[in-house]
């Protein structure tokens, strides 16, 4: 696979303002975008120390429980007990097989932010943060291969990480039946049922699986969902429910948002934590006694709250507002990369680090990718087409296609010229006789004209039945490109462009052309 070419995103306003250094944005941030920025970041960091000895020891112990972690994986952890030495983070759902293809580019950009960081003399580990406390099952339990959807079905409720992967065989013979007869896809899948064991619970999978994929280019995987680590959360736990400040530290810079034009991604709780035991998850409401899950199953007087903080740490989970406060709380990190959307958050944070007294990382767009196969090249080279014209709707690009092959619309569009002259003479012959009869003839004239466009619509489908082969070229290009219309990395799993034999040199084209100080679209063949 080598790289193609590469394309300008199309980002949301306040994201292509972000890179661009807006001044109006500057307050909403703490370091640019920008490997200078980086290095900043790295010169402030120490003054906010991390509890370096306890995150060590708990990610070493989590290491140890996946058998695809390697020497390399170990050394990288021993290298955060040194305060000259930081993370850079990203994180993801914890998507049954990996989900979307960006699930691999997050990663894959983390890797490649460190070794650039590495070459200007900044130490930094990047880490892979799951997010093993999210209860939206929903939103993890299918991949697409080929835009055909793959789905696990099961009963559950509660933290998606904890759920232990039985119910799977529907999904994996799906899977093994769209893959056809290929033995190394076949292999491929060998190795995902060792990953994703009934014994295992999805959260162990998926640390199976980046290790699997990522282990040697010295990924570091993190699940926060962890009593040692939640203890250290507390005090910001115990401040969030007593004086609820992220509440409006947050909607202070959704106003400045908005006074600047845009609008906020993420909209606040008055408390922004959920109660979390035995496959139980619900976000925590004050009430006029004290405490209560927003479904009533548990209530709890002021005091009994402040107690369950300090004694069982591991039921509470933070929402989207206070996971980065958590993350930032327990690494020694420098930048959270992540894609538009969740950096559009983020520039609604800043307010709730200043009020915990936290460090403000920077924050990074991770690369966006498109691979296209043999064929999808050969498609391109065929309709005459660049991959920039498949941001327009397909039936734009077909009729397109179509008229440029030469359609037979003229065969009514120049005689319609000829008939709206007629009409335009004998309107103003009769306006001459008779003006109170101009009405009317405009009114026919219209009325017939409308007649003639609806005709040259009818050629024009006529013509695009004609073209079956252009539009079948065309579907294909689409379907592999933009599936479901939408891009190919928020829809594709990776199953689709590597195997188990294949997967080390798919990853070094990756890391080789990343770059996400670089907001490039990345096209690979």
């Amino acid at each position: 696979m080598h790289l193609h070419t590469t394309l300008q995103p199309n980002l949301p306003s306040l994201i292509a303002d972000y890179f661009e250094r807006k001044a109006s944005l500057k307050p909403l941030y703490s370091f640019a975008p920008s490997v200078e920025g980086i290095i900043e970041a790295s010169a402030q960091r120490e003054s906010f120390p991390s509890d370096r000895v306890t995150l060590v020891k708990q990610l070493q112990q989590q290491a140890q429980q996946s058998r695809f972690t390697t020497k390399t994986t170990h050394e990288q952890i021993d290298r955060l007990q040194s305060k000259k030495v930081f993370t850079i983070t990203t994180g993801h759902q914890l998507c049954i097989y990996g989900g979307p293809m960006f699930f691999l580019y997050k990663i894959a950009s983390a890797i490649k932010t460190c070794q650039i960081l590495e070459e200007k003399g900044v130490k930094a580990v990047p880490v892979y943060w799951m997010a093993s406390e999210d209860h939206d099952f929903e939103e993890v339990n299918h991949i697409f291969y080929h835009t055909q959807k793959v789905e696990w079905n099961a009963e559950a409720r509660g933290p998606v990480g904890r759920l232990k992967l039985k119910g799977l065989e529907a999904f994996k013979k799906q899977l093994a039946e769209l893959m056809g007869n290929d033995p190394l896809r076949h292999d491929t899948l060998h190795v995902m049922d060792q990953i994703f064991a009934p014994s295992k619970t999805l959260a162990e999978a998926l640390r199976d699986l980046v290790y699997w994929l990522f282990a040697d280019r010295g990924i570091i995987v993190l699940d926060a969902d962890d009593r040692v680590l939640k203890k250290l959360f507390t005090g910001v736990v115990k401040d969030e429910l007593s004086a609820a400040p992220s509440f409006a530290a947050v909607n202070s810079a959704t106003d400045t948002l908005i006074e600047l034009g845009y609008s906020g991604q993420v909209t606040p709780r008055e408390i922004n934590l959920f109660w979390m035991q035995d496959g139980y998850r619900e976000r925590i409401e004050k009430t006029d006694d004290g405490f209560a899950t927003v479904d009533g199953k548990f209530s709890w007087s002021a005091v009994e709250m402040m107690n369950q903080a300090a004694e069982n740490p591991e039921c509470f989970s933070p929402n989207v507002v206070l996971r980065p406060v958590y993350q930032e709380l327990i690494l020694p990190n420098l930048a959270y990369i992540g894609g538009p959307g969740e950096l559009s958050y983020w520039l609604q944070l800043k307010p709730v680090f200043d009020h915990f007294k936290l460090f403000y990382p920077a924050v990074l767009l991770r690369d966006m990718a498109i691979v296209l196969d043999v064929k999808s090249v050969k498609r391109l080279e065929q309709l005459d087409l660049q991959l920039d014209d498949l941001n327009a709707p397909f039936d734009e690009n077909f009729t397109a296609l179509v008229r440029k092959g030469g359609s037979h619309e003229h065969l009514v569009e120049n005689e319609a010229k000829k008939v709206e002259e007629i009409l335009g003479r004998i309107a103003d012959s009769i306006d001459a006789f008779d003006p109170s009869l101009k009405g009317s003839a405009e009114t026919e004239k219209t009325r017939i004209l409308k007649r003639l466009t609806v005709l040259q619509k009818k050629v024009l489908r006529s013509d695009r039945r004609n073209s079956e082969v252009m539009e079948r070229r065309l579907t294909e290009l689409y379907n592999d490109i933009k599936p479901l219309n939408a891009p190919q990395e928020r829809i594709e799993n990776w199953l689709r462009f590597t195997t188990a034999q294949s997967k080390v040199e798919f990853i070094d084209s990756l890391l080789a052309s990343f770059n996400p100080f670089q907001q490039r679209i990345k096209v690979f063949e």
